[in-house]
């Protein structure tokens, strides 16, 4: 064998031209393949031959042999057909399993794809690819990924175009990457700042308590793909995996080995996170790690037009919430307020003692109608002054925990000026539902409210001394399911702390937009 393949002699002409090119282009590729020439009668003759056909067949040197020796007997009446086709020139193209025998004697089955190249004088020039089991498995592996995904990105752009709810779209990218490197989980994780990854959304398979958990990126190559913008693969140690199953028991016992593949999601400008997948069973391979890649920069597209979908709703919905405002201020309060004129100048001229109680009593209640619609007006204005969103939660809290009779405690850690409009009106939201459940649900004597913000992040802290409740058994209610989507939507994290007869603490958490 040469180093540069070997070649027939030649008496010039085209098909010399041709042999110099064939290993020009193919003397370096690990895929065997030769440069045969049929003549007339359908006898193929090897011109050129690669080193990896040379080595797969056992044979130094290739060149000026007929496929015809080289072919195990039993398949030479089949070979008949595609080769009087090929000297009529009636094909340009085929495919043919067949057994082939090596130099030692050995018998391989092979499957050939051959294609016409050329049909100069009295002969027809072809380059055919021999591929072994191995080969053909891994070959329509390739076919079997690009297929999913082409069906991954018509599905994906299907929920886009029908505005799925953004946290879905994303559990769909997690489930199709699942899909096409054929791994045991997968999940979208997000940079919340240098050197800090949230998990955004898993797939189906995955544990749904994981979504929202934040960690360092600890190995380097995951970190130096971050930087580079480009994907990598890796194994995972035996220590990292019992590190991590023993911070976060809901992922299970932990793998004797985990192979994982990343790539960087990317904007024009920033990287937004990492698709990862990962499997027990072997290392994915270039072809695969070239796949994730390439449908993390799809991801990345959808990911904008999903944000960019994100930021018109909530601009829609802050729109909607200021004309609601102004309604209410405008009319319900101002009718309110009428009625409350009017129990008062009722209540003067009436001698009952009785019916006065309780005309007092519906004044009292009224009053603390009105306090709550206020406290709803300034939540739904997201322009209010930051004194107006103070007082507003500060309201919620007092309101809703003396009507019950509930001692409370209120205090704002950090700078309100860190929350956009939107995540202004979510606090409210999110405040009203929660001590709406204590005083629903919890037999609480005291509830202490805090909100804390720092540069990266607003944390409402929920407290009470109620009587709690198992969480293991108990489903949560469609309040607590509400929190819980409200905080994934915006990349957040809730958490619940209870246990009967000791209590409950809800934690709701959001990365905020405009870290500083």
């Amino acid at each position: 064998m040469t180093p540069m393949g070997d070649r027939a002699p030649d008496p010039g002409g085209e098909p010399g031209a041709r042999a110099d090119q064939f290993h020009q282009l193919f003397d370096g590729s690990v895929v065997p393949t030769a440069l045969i020439s049929v003549d007339t009668a359908g006898i193929g003759t090897i011109v050129g031959a690669n080193d990896a056909l040379g080595v797969l067949l056992g044979y130094p040197s290739l060149a000026g042999r007929t496929l015809t020796e080289l072919t195990d007997e039993r398949d030479w009446p089949a070979d008949e057909p595609n080769r009087a086709r090929l000297a009529a020139g009636a094909t340009d193209l085929f495919r043919r399993e067949k057994h082939y025998v090596r130099q030692d004697g050995t018998v391989l089955l092979l499957q050939t794809y051959a294609t016409v190249i050329g049909r100069p004088s009295r002969e027809t020039l072809c380059i055919t690819v021999f591929l072994d089991e191995g080969q053909v498995a891994s070959v329509q592996g390739q076919f079997s990924g690009m297929a999913r995904f082409a069906e991954a990105l018509a599905e994906l752009r299907s929920a886009l175009l029908r505005e799925e709810p953004t946290q879905f779209v994303l559990e769909l990218i997690c489930s199709w990457a699942r899909q096409i490197l054929d791994a045991n989980h997968a999940s979208l994780m997000e940079v919340v700042e240098p050197g800090m990854l949230r998990i955004r959304a898993v797939d189906g398979s995955a544990p749904d308590d994981v979504v929202g958990l934040t960690w360092p990126v600890s190995h380097a190559q995951f970190g130096e793909a971050l930087d580079s913008r480009l994907a990598t693969r890796y194994q995972v140690g035996q220590d990292e995996l019992i590190g991590l199953a023993d911070r976060f028991p809901g992922v299970g016992r932990p793998a004797q080995q985990l192979f994982l593949a990343m790539a960087p999601v990317l904007t024009a400008d920033r990287t937004l996170g990492a698709l990862t997948a990962s499997r027990a069973r072997a290392p994915f391979d270039d072809e695969e790690l070239a796949l994730l890649q390439l449908f993390a920069s799809e991801v990345s597209e959808a990911l904008t037009v999903a944000q960019l979908r994100t930021d018109l709703a909530r601009l829609a919905v802050i729109e909607d919430r200021e004309r609601i405002a102004r309604n209410l201020h405008d009319e319900i309060i101002q009718d309110l307020i009428g009625v409350r004129l009017g129990l008062v100048h009722i209540l003067q001229r009436t001698p009952d003692n009785g019916a006065c109680d309780e005309l007092a009593d519906s004044l009292a209640q009224l009053d603390l109608l009105t306090t709550r619609v206020r406290d709803v007006v300034v939540g739904l204005e997201a322009g209010g002054g930051l004194a107006d969103f103070r007082d507003t939660l500060e309201s919620i809290t007092s309101s809703k925990a003396q009507g019950a009779h509930i001692g409370w405690t209120f205090e704002i850690d950090g700078e309100l000026e860190r929350l956009a409009d939107d995540e202004r009106v979510e606090i409210v939201r999110v405040l009203n539902e929660a001590v709406s459940n204590v005083v629903r649900h919890s037999d609480a004597t005291q509830v202490a409210v805090a909100l804390a913000i720092s540069c990266e992040s607003a944390q409402l802290d929920i407290e009470d001394d109620g009587i709690g409740f198992d969480a293991d058994a108990h489903a949560p209610g469609m309040g607590l399911r509400n929190l819980r989507v409200r905080a994934v939507e915006r990349g957040g994290t809730f958490a619940i702390s209870t246990s009967p007869d000791a209590g409950t603490h809800l934690r709701w958490s959001i990365p905020l937009r405009n870290r500083a």
